[in-house]
């Protein structure tokens, strides 16, 4: 099935032997360069939408409760400075209200894209209910302030909190999922490279038993062909119809044998020639010594 190995060229067989062992080799790298980079993608995905993102939203809850602190602050507030620090306080944790999600919604997923939206309304919301509720507290309406910092205000709180812990549910979950995502193409990058090493080794057998069978054992024969020829003996050149140098090494033995075959014919004629003179020279001298 590979008798046409026969007629490559020694440098031939060699430049596609060693083409095979590095498109093996780069098979390998290759694998290894895209699970790296998948793996690396999914951990910074992991770091930067799941660790970010939860970050974020654990601010956001923290945000919210601030917040309210700062509403029963300003409610009990005993002097015009004192309600004038919390105001600037409200004023600021609003602004962190608004970052802490907005953080989270540019770490997000395209799937949280509505419950961000209901986030963002909640607390909206929120902000409105702890202005009128600083409104009242402000004209002097201690009842109605209380009463709106209870129910509205704390519906308000709640829906935003509640709206928070849902997305932190529905974020874990997402970051377990990928998590596990994460563990399969692991394991399928650590089968593809083990049955690409296998691969790797068994054809590196593979070209070795080829290289074996089309120029080590070839050349062994040769030469205990070679070295029996010039001890004398009488054995056939084998190979002489491949193209490669192989079969030039065998035509050239050849040649060797048909050469030495012939002076061997020829030293053997010229022995039997001078056998017969020196019988026939032999003859006539006894028969002079015989009279």
């Amino acid at each position: 099935m590979l008798d046409f190995l026969d007629n490559w060229s020694l440098p031939k067989k060699l430049w596609a032997a060693f083409s095979i062992i590095n498109l093996m080799i780069a098979a390998v790298g290759i694998n290894g360069y895209l699970a790296t980079r998948e793996l690396n993608a999914i951990a910074q995905t992991h770091v930067e939408k799941g660790i970010g993102g939860m970050s974020a939203l654990v601010d956001v809850i923290s945000d919210v409760k601030e917040l309210r602190i700062v509403v029963y602050s300003y409610y009990n507030a005993a002097s015009a400075e004192d309600a004038a620090k919390l105001n600037e306080r409200l004023a600021k944790g609003e602004a962190a209200l608004d970052k802490s999600i907005e953080v989270f919604a540019g770490v997000a997923d395209p799937a949280f894209d509505s419950d961000i939206a209901l986030l963002r309304r909640n607390a909206q919301t929120l902000k409105e209910v702890n202005k009128r509720t600083f409104d009242l507290r402000t004209r002097g309406d201690f009842p109605g302030a209380m009463a709106m910092i209870k129910k509205e205000g704390k519906d308000a709180s709640h829906d935003t909190i509640e709206q928070t812990e849902k997305l932190i549910s529905t974020l874990r979950d997402s970051t377990a999922a990928k998590a596990k995502d994460g563990d399969a193409a692991a394991e399928q990058a650590t089968f593809l490279a083990i049955a690409l090493a296998g691969i790797s080794m068994t054809g590196i057998v593979f070209i070795w038993l080829l290289i074996n069978r089309s120029v080590a054992a070839p050349m062994t024969r040769i030469a205990h062909v070679t070295t029996s020829l010039a001890e004398g003996g009488h054995v056939d050149v084998p190979y002489r119809e491949r193209g490669d140098e192989i079969g030039e090494i065998a035509e050239a033995v050849e040649q060797f044998r048909v050469a030495a075959q012939a002076r061997a014919e020829i030293d053997a004629r010229n022995a039997q020639e001078q056998e017969v003179v020196t019988t026939t020279l032999r003859a006539s001298l006894q028969a002079i010594s015989e009279g």
